[in-house]
């Protein structure tokens, strides 16, 4: 060893992460870049801690490339857009400092040659063990060391679930070897340059098509309004088929027809006074069938029967606990209880690992632990149930394997809180969406140590002129582990246990066999109900389950082995890109396909983009190289095959009118709907929305009314935005701000010159 710095370096991810990793050992010297570990049992000659503040190297734009500054402008005449050779990386801005001084560290410790006892300098990833964790190992590394100086160091893998100090200390003292850790790098570098390369092509393609067609037909008219100003559209092959699978909803919604339909009841009253409810095997959407079917047995809804109950069967039905959460199910959950995004979820459950140290690894697609983690849990399953305040004699203290299933575990377990139980001062500091998440992760662990919930199912069968109705009713005998969620209502609620609809409750032993009883028949005409738009719980669900959507087998089998469009980590972010793109909104937790959204889904329909088909086997060749089985460069040369063949095939549909007609027909509606009026100035044009203000469509030949959308610091709504234009007047607006900072509330009145003047509420009286 020619310096006195330790032979081993340890990168992690972030800041946070490094400290955690120091907090298990004894640090020596703490500098702004890095921190330096004592020699200990762990680390004979010690240890340098260092971070990568996330992505700290990211791919450079297109144009950033030299000779390459010209495709800064969008242009169909450049397309298709390659990377020649080995794609360009660049320090993200404002870490230029942190770089410099990690890669003298980096190159130190690597070039300083064997220690004393022969042993080669070690480099240990202690990134997120993901995919992109090692994408932003192996990028740093890469840009530090040349490959001749990377074949006189050794490279380790930390592979660890949990920040606790005992964990860490584990996982230092039995370092992976790279192997496993470098395939996950090539499947995430091949994604990366793929999906870097088809969304600079599409978005390119897509968007100068879309506004080319646009503005060459209607030349007159803006579309600033419906395209939110700009025509960029970013098209990619995770978030354009999940826009496409919204898109599809609000379609089956906006083209549903409803139906009537008919079924068949019978109210009966036993001879011992029991009223109950029975329903006949007949579903049907012809008032003229189901009467058909009553006469067959000589039966009419005008007038009584006598009914015998021909068959009363009773069975005890048992529901297990719901499964461990993966990172999506806690976010559907999540989301359906309490409104959350999964992008918000997300960043809670991170905190409670990161900051918290309250859970395992958040980021994961697996609902299984191994045995090495029930034995703990089991251990602290008495301190879990004083955290979620509830007492209970566990009904299983062995493992179960809807639960517990090592062969289901790759990289990382299922959801479950730490070794370290807080204290109620500790639960104190959570804010309460945090603690929200936190409970639901232990009550989901807890489910694995409680009784399943029992209920006892009865079925009546009553004849009445040889036509059977039937009648269900369950009956709840042991509540389990559902007593885990007592303010989970009763839609919320899993398993067998719920209600039918058609059904009422039985009073246990007061319905026998051979009974008589007086029926009256009843026709229920009831009307089809149109799919409700989704939810962002359900939509990521959708995302995950999209293999159900796809016709080919081939497809739909692959997509159901990957588990959909994108993955565990990145779907929340999917999402997000839609909402900042403006190609979807959400209110009040349902998603909504923006006009520009539209737009762009007849643009992709019939693609390749508009499917989870490319999807399929994008994510089965990524798989096959994180593998080891495939090749990077193979599907890399495919991807370029498939951008040519996307380019040449829109530029001939768009060159059909029909496409052409289609686009032009939803700008221009979308532009009708989201209109604010006549312009009350000129009364011919409307008022339109142009970003941060409103405005006559008649500006151009001399129209100059126009509203700020922000007045006095007051962001106006929508509806108010409305009636200010076609009334000429609001109510009472709370909240505007006046030069001195003072707020206050006032209406907006339009005077006679058509300026905005406030009215405060002492003249309204």
């Amino acid at each position: 060893m020619t310096s006195n710095l330790p032979n081993m370096i340890i990168i992690s991810e972030k800041r946070s992460q490094a400290m955690d990793y120091c907090a298990a050992f004894n640090v020596a010297t703490t500098t702004e870049h890095y921190v330096i570990l004592k020699a200990c049992s762990t680390f004979a000659f010690g240890a340098i801690v260092t971070w990568a503040s996330g992505h700290l190297l990211e791919l450079r734009e297109i144009f950033e490339y030299p000779g390459q500054e010209h495709l800064k402008n969008w242009s169909l005449d450049t397309l298709p857009l390659r990377i020649e050779g080995n794609p360009l990386y660049k320090v993200k801005t404002g870490q230029e400092a942190h770089f410099n001084a990690v890669k003298k560290i980096i190159r130190q410790v690597a070039l300083q040659g064997p220690a004393i006892d022969g042993s080669l300098p070690v480099i240990c990833s202690a990134v997120d063990t993901d995919r992109e964790g090692e994408l932003i190992f192996r990028n740093l590394l890469y840009h530090c060391l040349t490959p001749n100086e990377l074949e006189n160091v050794v490279i380790k893998k930390l592979w660890i679930n949990s920040l606790e100090k005992s964990e860490v200390f584990k996982g230092f003292n039995n370092l992976q070897e790279e192997r496993k850790a470098l395939m996950m790098y090539e499947e995430a570098r091949a994604r990366s340059i793929a999906d870097f390369l088809v969304g600079i092509n599409a978005s390119r393609l897509y968007s100068n098509l879309i506004q080319r067609e646009l503005t060459t037909n209607q030349k007159d008219i803006n579309y600033n309004s419906v395209l939110g100003g700009s025509f960029t559209f970013g098209v990619g092959r995770v978030q354009s088929p999940t826009l496409f699978l919204a898109y599809r909803r609000e379609q089956r919604i906006k083209n549903f027809e409803p139906e009537n339909f008919y079924e068949l009841y019978g109210n009966f009253i036993s001879e011992n006074g029991v009223q109950y409810k029975g329903k006949a095997a007949i579903k049907t959407n012809s008032i003229k069938e189901i009467k058909e079917f009553l006469d067959s047995y000589s039966l009419t809804d005008t007038k009584q029967y006598e009914g015998t109950i021909s068959d009363v069967l009773t069975e005890e039905k048992k529901t297990m606990a719901p499964t461990l959460h993966s990172l999506m199910t806690l976010q559907t959950k999540a989301n359906r209880l309490w409104k959350y995004s999964p992008k918000k979820t997300l960043t809670i459950v991170q905190a409670l690992y990161e900051k918290y140290k309250l859970v395992s690894y958040p980021r994961t697609s697996c609902s299984f632990i191994t045995e090495a983690e029930f034995d703990y849990l089991l251990g602290l399953v008495e301190g879990y149930k004083k955290v979620v305040g509830i007492s209970f004699k566990n009904a299983y203290e062995s493992p179960r394997k809807r639960f517990v299933n090592t062969k289901m575990v790759a990289e990382h377990h299922g959801l479950i809180p730490t070794k370290k139980v807080p204290t109620k001062e500790e639960l104190s500091k959570l804010k309460s969406d945090e603690l929200n998440i936190y409970l639901e992760i232990i009550r989901t662990t807890l489910g694995m140590f409680h009784d399943d919930y029992i209920y006892e199912k009865t079925t009546v069968n009553t004849s009445v002129n040889s036509l059977l109705f039937r009648t269900i009713s369950n009956r709840e005998i042991k509540k389990g582990f559902k007593e885990l969620w007592p303010e989970v209502l009763k839609s919320d609620e899993e398993g067998e246990g719920a209600l039918e609809e058609n059904t009422l409750s039985i009073i246990n032993g007061q319905l026998s066999r051979i009974e008589r009883s007086k029926c009256a028949c009843e026709i229920h005409e009831g009307t089809t109900s149109a799919p409700s738009a989704y939810t962002e719980g359900q939509l990521l669900e959708a995302m995950k389950t999209c293999g159900n959507l796809v016709d080919d087998e081939e497809s739909a089998k692959i997509l159901k082995d990957v588990k959909g469009i994108g993955t565990e980590a990145t779907r929340a972010d999917a999402l997000e890109a839609l909402k900042a793109n403006n190609l979807i909104e959400v209110t009040k937790n349902k998603v909504k396909v923006t006009p520009k959204g539209r737009i762009l889904c007849l643009a992709l329909e019939g693609t390749l983009l508009s499917s989870p088909h490319m999807t399929a086997e994008w994510e089965s060749y990524l798989k096959s190289i994180g593998e080891g089985k495939a090749s990077a460069t193979t599907f890399l040369k495919q991807i370029d095959n498939f951008i040519l063949h996307l380019i040449t095939n829109a530029k001939g549909t768009f060159s059909q009118q029909v496409l052409t007609q289609s686009l032009i027909i939803e700008a221009n509606q979308a532009i009708e709907d989201s209109t604010f009026g006549i312009c009350p100035k000129c009364r011919q044009g409307k008022v339109i929305d142009r970003g941060n203000f409103v405005s006559c469509t008649q500006y151009k030949i001399g129209c100059d009314f126009s509203i700020s959308k922000t007045i006095s610091k007051k962001k106006l709504s929508e509806p108010q935005l409305k009636k200010l234009v076609s009334k000429g007047k609001t109510s009472i607006i709370k909240g505007f701000v006046s030069k001195k900072d003072t707020t206050f509330d006032a209406a907006l009145t339009l005077t006679p010159e058509f300026k905005i003047v406030f009215e405060f509420a002492e003249k309204n009286k």
